[in-house]
């Protein structure tokens, strides 16, 4: 029985993860430049956002001979407030993914993707109101507003995956990584299907980092 376990560590030791299927979820730090939106926010008296939204997402990808095929999404806001408004920035994502894994081991392993797929941002703007009467909301409905645009991106992407030993094989992993979107396209703002006009421009580039937990293996 010694023996038996021996060959088997020494085994999952010797050949690296290679083949398999994952799954998990994800926690993302975004960091979209809102330093143009910042502008518009400090001139009406809100708060500047931070440009740092956190959320949650989840991917999936199948590794065949280090070959890395799969997809991911994610969906971050953050919150700015005053005492009259309150300003809420969304943004998802959604992509494929095609990478290589440049090194592979049982416990630690290091791949290169790149993705391409879609993102959509939303500004909600909420006027914050006291008690106020039915009636009133029927003349006056003081209503919030959704701003929204889409684009195409590709993302460029690095993933350090750590394998936790569960003898014979690992079955949990934790993923780092870390790329950017690039976003091709700057369109304009809509709201109610129409244009905003000189709404901010979120910039081109946005670093995306994550950690992933992921379930699933073989060699």
């Amino acid at each position: 029985m010694r023996i038996t376990s021996l060959l088997l560590l020494s085994f999952s030791i010797l050949f690296p993860l290679e083949r398999g299927g994952f799954g998990g979820f994800s926690i993302n730090l975004l960091f979209p430049d809102v330093d143009e939106m910042n502008q518009h926010f400090r001139s009406g008296g809100i708060p500047s956002l931070s440009g740092r939204p956190i959320g949650i997402g989840g991917s999936g990808f199948a590794l065949i001979n280090r070959i890395l095929i799969g997809g991911s999404g994610y969906s971050a806001k953050e919150i700015a407030e005053s005492d009259s408004i309150r300003a809420e920035l969304s943004i998802g994502s959604g992509e494929f993914k095609i990478g290589y894994g440049v090194l592979s081991s049982s416990y630690l392993n290091l791949a290169l993707s790149f993705g391409f797929g879609g993102a959509g941002y939303k500004l909600s703007l909420r006027p914050l109101l006291p008690d106020v009467n039915f009636d009133d909301l029927l003349k006056d409905p003081r209503r919030y507003v959704d701003l929204e645009f889409g684009h195409f991106l590709i993302h460029p992407e690095c993933h350090l995956f750590i394998s936790i030993p569960f003898q014979p094989f690992s079955f949990f992993h934790i993923g780092l990584s870390g790329g950017i979107n690039l976003n091709l396209f700057t369109p304009e703002w809509s709201y109610d299907n129409k244009r905003v006009l000189n709404g901010p421009k979120l910039g081109t580039l946005t670093p995306v980092f994550s950690i992933n937990f992921l379930f699933g293996g073989g060699i």
